[in-house]
């Protein structure tokens, strides 16, 4: 009878251990929730944005790293890699995107372009100049 008193007793200790373990599979073995979907960061509008010249950057909508020239700065200059969004806060110039050289677009002062073709230079027009 102690012995089997001994068995029903250590089978009840075997049996509290093991619970956890069971409850764990049984969550494994369930689907998981659906993870609630994420929306992307909104991107910026050029509103948004002031850089007190000619911002340019490395991807549309005005994201990634940006280069800024000076309006009072006419003429030819090279940009350190493609670009592809540009905002023009010049109140009297005109900027235009070129590729090698070769002029792709134009900004009036006081616009911007979020989704341009891509561009490596700028040419920096003279005060009051216009495309």
């Amino acid at each position: 009878m102690k012995k089997l008193i001994g068995l029903v007793a250590v089978l009840a200790v075997l049996g509290a251990l093991a619970a956890p373990f069971a409850s764990a599979e049984e969550g494994i073995s369930q689907t998981p929730p659906e993870a609630p979907e994420e929306s992307e960061p909104a991107a910026p509008e050029s509103e948004d944005i002031l850089c007190g010249g000619i911002c340019v950057f490395a991807f549309p909508y005005f994201m990634g790293a940006d280069g800024v020239t000076s309006c009072g700065a006419p003429g030819a200059h090279p940009l350190a890699g493609w670009k592809y969004s540009i905002i023009n806060e010049c109140s009297q110039v005109a900027v235009w995107a070129r590729v090698n050289g070769n002029a792709i677009f134009c900004k009036e002062p006081m616009t911007s372009n979020n989704n341009s073709p891509a561009f490596n230079e700028l040419w920096v027009g003279k005060g009051g100049s216009h495309c």
